[in-house]
């Protein structure tokens, strides 16, 4: 089925979820499909649902995260915490990949980030608003977990954070590159060396990558506005908050 190390990890899954079918792909990859039950409450609110899932769990896990998918056509294809394959969006690529180096159980998973992703989803179906006060969906949400994982509240100061820690070495003698202009080791550099040694940096990258998408696409819809007025010979001689926000950015 694949490797030893793994081996304890699927027993302790089949023993708390029996109907599950395991299939070993060429690539190592391990694909998990079956029921799941959901019954959970919040708040005095009970939901229960019959959903059919797959887990793929990457061969190097879990170092790398598994995606998950809802098999049973109930999630709407239009719902906001879908990947656009429609794998689910369980979370923050980072966060997520931090909680599973530290605990590798895949029935935390399915206990954890997949029923609650599974309850929000059908909470918010039935009243329009989120449960538990979920991080919002993209960069806003991929923000705000790194605006508290590095303990600053400036989204701009955050994502120049993020963007260090992900591709360049750390030198705590030169000035952090939160902006502060004080030296890195004595502003965010225990938060920056925490999140390079803590073996989630792919899951980082990949959070940070998808910031780049969002503002690149903010950047083109931006440009297309501007030139819509001028082709109607409307000259908007003012500076574009788009340009301003990613010189701030880029600063």
């Amino acid at each position: 089925m694949t490797g030893t190390s793994l081996e304890p990890l699927f027993a302790e899954l089949f023993a708390s979820y029996g109907d599950l079918e395991c299939t070993s792909r060429e690539d190592g990859r391990t694909v998990i499909t079956g029921p799941y039950a959901l019954d959970a409450s919040y708040d005095g609110i009970r939901l229960a649902e019959d959903f059919d899932l797959q887990l793929t769990i990457p061969a190097n896990y879990p170092k790398s995260l598994s995606r998950a998918r809802e098999l049973s056509g109930i999630i709407a294809p239009s719902y906001e915490h879908l990947f656009v394959g429609g794998d689910l969006c369980l979370g923050v690529q980072g966060e997520l990949l931090i909680a599973q180096l530290k605990d590798p159980s895949l029935v935390r998973l399915y206990d954890g980030p997949i029923r609650s992703y599974l309850y929000s989803y059908l909470f918010h179906e039935r009243y329009g608003r989120y449960p538990f006060g979920d991080r919002a969906h993209g960069t806003k949400g991929i923000l705000q977990f790194y605006s508290e994982f590095f303990g600053e509240t400036d989204p701009i100061r955050t994502w120049r954070l993020l963007m260090s820690t992900c591709t360049e070495e750390y030198r705590g003698h030169l000035p952090c590159p939160c902006g502060s202009g004080i030296a890195g080791r004595k502003c965010h550099g225990d938060a920056v060396l925490r999140l390079k040694r803590s073996g989630a940096i792919s899951g980082a990258k990949d959070d940070l990558k998808e910031t780049l998408r969002e503002f690149s696409r903010a950047r083109a819809e931006s440009e297309k506005r501007r030139l819509a007025f001028k082709e109607a010979g409307i000259d908007l001689n003012v500076p574009d908050p788009i340009d301003v926000f990613f010189r701030q950015l880029l600063a």
